[in-house]
């Protein structure tokens, strides 16, 4: 028996779509695609990588009307929450383009003892979480 899955508007009660699941096959050629996908883009050099998201935060606000009335007719949310969030994932991704460099950024503190010295790399940002990887060099 194969999982369905439906989607109702939650105040109509109105069913509007049906979504199969999928095949373990289907799934493990979805992850393969996705694991090729994040291969390239880890490729990317920083200033195409902040292109992307500017192009993200683009394509956001120009189908904003058609995003909000799905997150309305699917959560139930008054449209300008659902027009407002579409607008924060936008102006998010604008934020991370224009300040990925420098949040990126090596950057050299003094540690004790007074001989120490560590050195913080932003190497990696993912969704709003930035993991640092510590260096302490010196006796």
């Amino acid at each position: 028996m194969s999982l369905v899955v439906e989607t109702v508007n939650p105040a109509t009660g109105e069913k509007l779509a049906s979504y199969r699941g999928m095949s373990a096959e289907e799934a493990t050629r979805i992850a393969k695609e996705v694991r090729t996908a994040q291969e390239g883009w880890k490729k990317l050099r920083l200033p195409e990588r902040c292109a992307h998201l500017l192009g993200l935060a683009r394509a956001l606000r120009d189908r904003k009307d058609e995003f909000a009335r799905l997150i309305t007719t699917e959560m139930g949310k008054p449209i300008t929450q659902s027009e407002s969030e579409i607008e924060k994932c936008a102006w998010g991704a604008e934020v991370y383009a224009q300040n990925a460099e420098k949040w990126l950024e090596e950057d050299c503190f003094s540690s004790t003892p007074a001989s120490a010295q560590a050195r913080r790399s932003r190497s990696r940002a993912c969704s709003g979480t930035q993991v640092f990887q510590r260096t302490v060099s010196g006796a």
